[in-house]
């Protein structure tokens, strides 16, 4: 540990061993005890911090304790008032834990209600409608989402936490650094500095690894699987299964779209996706295979390249295509 570095409050109440130091009774031969000692603006910072993990450390469950600190890191800016509620707690004898949970719930609000006009102005939501859009993040990663896709971010908070949640599919390029962390409802995907692509349908999550090493974790259960380039991993409900590929294949990217063995559903999803439409197929067509390669042109050309060899008729009317049997 670096005796000589000096530590903000919000570095020291996010230090782990600073945590743990504070929870197991401040233990005398620690780094910690002699920490700020000959320097009284340190020695400040670090007994505000003690003060505020001991008010939070209310419940025995890490996630709940996680949970709140982040939320007051969220909307932490003016100490004043946490420290009043913190010497209002220390002056009454009165310390059972449901009155300390209710102090520390009384503290974010407080802390909440200062910043709840910032946050929601920091929230940035990007969204792609009729063609693919490039986004540079507040740390230079890009993100290319494609049409009908959209994501959310806190512009605010991007430098404590680079979190992404996505709503459909895109490509993400990452700058290294603090762990960076793409969410939807099936799947979390944690990464440090790489490009992997994110595809999300209402039940699965598709992360295909270009370069470096990623994480994929099911929200329904702890199964989990790293990746590395070339490999994928899909998360269909609690069950995250990995796939290893000679080459990596990402259909929006590529000049041309590809099929082997899919079926039509699979087929007009993916056009669905690349050109923002809604397609519509008599369910006794969806289980049929379809193989061959068609180039990525206009819509009327693709959905004919697709069409034809099935005995299919496309019919398009703005976004809504409808596919019916050849008379």
């Amino acid at each position: 540990m670096n005796d000589n570095k000096q530590y903000t409050f919000e570095e020291l109440v996010d230090n782990s061993n600073f945590i743990s130091w504070v929870q197991n009774g401040q233990e005398a031969s620690s780094f910690w005890t002699e920490f700020g000692q000959d320097d009284k603006a340190q020695l400040a910072i670090k007994q505000e911090a003690i003060e505020l993990i001991e008010l939070l450390q209310f419940s025995e469950d890490e996630s709940v304790i996680q949970h709140h600190k982040e939320k007051v890191w969220a909307g932490i800016e003016d100490k004043t008032a946490v420290k009043a509620t913190i010497e209002k707690t220390k002056k009454s004898n009165i310390r059972p834990l449901y009155w300390i949970g209710t102090a520390a719930a009384a503290c974010l609000l407080i802390l909440l209600m200062f910043k709840q006009g910032d946050t929601e102005n920091s929230i940035m939501n990007i969204r792609a409608h009729d063609e693919i859009v490039h986004h540079t993040l507040p740390d230079q990663s890009s993100i290319e989402i494609t049409p009908g896709s959209s994501i959310s971010y806190d512009n605010q908070s991007w430098e404590k936490n680079r979190e992404v949640t996505l709503d459909g599919e895109a490509f993400f390029s990452v700058e290294k650094g603090q762990s960076f962390t793409v969410k939807n409802e099936n799947a979390t995907v944690v990464v440090l500095g790489t490009r992997f692509n994110v595809k999300s349908t209402e039940r699965t999550t598709e992360v295909i690894c270009l370069t470096g090493k990623v994480k994929v974790m099911s929200n329904q259960s702890s199964k989990q699987e790293i990746i590395t380039a070339n490999q994928s991993a899909t998360v269909d409900n609690s069950e995250v299964s990995k796939q290893i590929h000679s080459k990596i294949y990402i259909p929006w990217k590529e000049d041309e779209f590809s099929f082997s063995d899919v079926s039509l559903k699979d087929v007009f999803d993916e056009i669905e996706r690349s050109f923002n439409v809604n397609i519509s197929l008599d369910s006794k067509y969806m289980d049929q295979q379809f193989n061959g390669s068609v180039e990525k042109s206009s819509l009327e050309d693709v959905l004919h390249a697709i069409c034809w060899p099935m005995k299919l008729k496309p019919q398009i009317d703005g976004t809504q295509v409808t596919i019916t049997a050849m008379e």
